[in-house]
């Protein structure tokens, strides 16, 4: 019984490797980096600056380490519901939490670091499409096409939304 149970799980850890996506992006925002971190922290705020983000019901505020949310985001062409957990938070350099959806789970992480002109953002997805059929494979496949030019999208709305907002202070 043991081995079938460790065959099973070591299993299912290499089919999600193989599967697996990756997409890590930079930029430069001219705005100090609490500010940078406080606003990529409020998942209430991410359909501000993020393009598949309708909407997410969050605690309020900056989540910290534990909180769980979740997030109505549009997947190819389709709102799918993504619930969220917290896992790593060292303020103000990093936060990190995980997703599931129906069709999907994976991370995001933000690494923050301050420069003398701003902070450096550097945004990692991963993700791993669990496929319920053929044709969902075929959706997912798509996603990966769609996800750097979103990422990219995604980060220059996000520079132009904070900068707009320091300087206006």
């Amino acid at each position: 019984m043991f081995k079938q149970g460790s065959i099973a799980v070591l299993f299912f850890s290499i089919s999600l490797s193989v599967f697996a996506e990756q997409n890590t992006n930079r930029i430069h925002i001219n705005a100090p980096i609490m500010s940078v971190y406080q606003y990529i922290t409020q998942p209430d705020k991410w359909h501000d600056w993020f393009p598949h983000s309708k909407s997410a019901k969050t605690p309020g505020g900056s989540l910290i380490k534990g909180q769980t949310f979740s997030e109505l985001v549009t997947v190819n062409e389709k709102d799918s519901l993504f619930d969220y957990t917290v896992t790593e938070v060292q303020t103000p350099s990093l936060w990190r939490v995980e997703f599931t959806s129906r069709s999907i789970i994976g991370s995001i992480q933000y690494q923050l670091q301050e420069s003398i002109d701003g902070t450096l953002l550097t945004r990692t997805l991963e993700y791993f499409p669990v496929p319920a059929n053929k044709g969902e494979q075929l959706i997912l496949a798509k996603l990966a096409t769609q996800v750097q030019p979103t990422s990219i999208e995604a980060l220059l709305q996000l520079r132009k939304n904070l900068e707009a907002a320091w300087e206006g202070e």
